[in-house]
């Protein structure tokens, strides 16, 4: 059970917000799941925990802040490819054609 789960907000400009929420709340139950030997189990239901929420969040960041870009998730990826791809040196388009 999470009594967090109607006070978590998301950002406003996430697409597929509903998706996104969904998959946030199964990550939130799994981790509530792993954590549960830790905890004392009350009336037969396992409670969610700040902590759980927390790491859930830190699973799914990246996921949260490709939702939240501009860019479409393949086009994203492309994007962060050529960055890691030039970080350190100048580059001709000829070059970033052959990273993609």
């Amino acid at each position: 059970m999470n009594p967090y789960a109607t006070k978590l907000n998301h950002p406003k400009k996430v697409h597929k917000i509903r998706r996104l929420n969904e998959t946030y709340q199964a990550v939130i139950k799994q981790v509530t799941f792993i954590n549960q030997y830790q905890r004392e189990v009350k009336n037969g239901y396992l409670i969610t925990d700040i902590e759980d929420i927390e790491q859930a969040t830190e699973v799914l960041f990246e996921s949260i802040v490709l939702k939240v870009d501009e860019l479409e998730g393949s086009l994203q990826q492309f994007f962060e490819k050529l960055k890691k791809a030039f970080e350190y040196r100048e580059f001709n388009r000829f070059e970033a054609m052959e990273v993609t």
